[in-house]
């Protein structure tokens, strides 16, 4: 996969863009940030972007919103190498729990927050959706279908960039983002952003701004886990 090759990506007047997140606060910022910059006159005003949470959806559903999309983003979280056939449906907690264990620096406690305007039970993060499959699985067979559409697809790694090797056949782009808070609204009716990645991605992705970070790990093959995909050091964007 090579970004360079398909980056930034051209947007036409009336494109329609469609994005499905584990969490709504994902999607959420990254169409706030396509707002931004459409009042900044840096995107055509004209474009249209909708969002939906995993869990809250089936594939069914997913597939007739991809229909009437041009661009579809699609993220993931995930912190180990796994095939997406094997992931797990155990929920949000447990996992992560390792990590909460050690106190690991890269992997922090991690509060289990998402949109209060849409959705109040901030703890209910499953990582099962309506179609019963596992988030990773969701994701992949979203960006199937959209890309046998002939739509323009784009994985987000959301967290560890271990997934992107699964995603390799169904993602026109992939970027590793290593932070998977989105844009939330406080009960005063405030938007705010609780992290950085969503509006770096969103730039990212159509033009405004260009990928400089390294890879800081190896990332492997899911399936063959002694082959290296993606070598540390390499460029997110090359």
């Amino acid at each position: 996969q090579n970004n360079k090759n398909v980056l930034p990506i051209k947007l036409q007047a009336d494109a329609h863009i469609y994005i499905l997140t584990p969490w709504l606060e994902q999607g959420a910022g990254i169409a706030a940030e396509i707002a931004r910059l459409q009042e900044a006159g840096q995107l055509p005003r004209q474009i249209q972007v909708t969002f939906a949470k995993m869990s809250e959806t089936d594939l069914a559903t997913e597939k007739s919103k991809i229909d009437k999309a041009n661009i579809v983003i699609v993220g993931n979280m995930t912190n180990r190498s796994l095939p997406i056939t094997m992931q797990a449906k155990s929920g949000f907690r447990n996992l992560f729990s390792r990590y909460h264990e050690r106190s690991s620096l890269v992997f922090p406690e991690i509060p289990y927050g998402d949109n209060i305007t849409i959705d109040s039970r901030d703890d209910q993060l499953s990582m099962q959706n309506k179609s019963n499959l596992s988030d990773g699985k969701f994701a992949y067979q979203a960006l199937q279908y959209a890309k046998a559409q002939g739509k323009k697809t784009v994985f987000l790694s959301l967290l560890a960039p271990y997934d992107l090797p699964s995603y390799r056949d169904v993602a026109d782009v992939m970027l590793a983002g290593y932070d998977m808070y989105g844009y939330l609204v406080n009960e005063h009716g405030q938007g705010y952003y609780r992290g950085p990645s969503m509006p770096a991605l969103t730039r990212i992705i159509f033009g405004v701004s260009t990928a400089k970070a390294k890879l800081p790990i190896h990332v492997p093959n899911p399936a063959y886990p002694g082959e290296i995909v993606y070598w540390r050091g390499e460029n997110s964007q090359g």
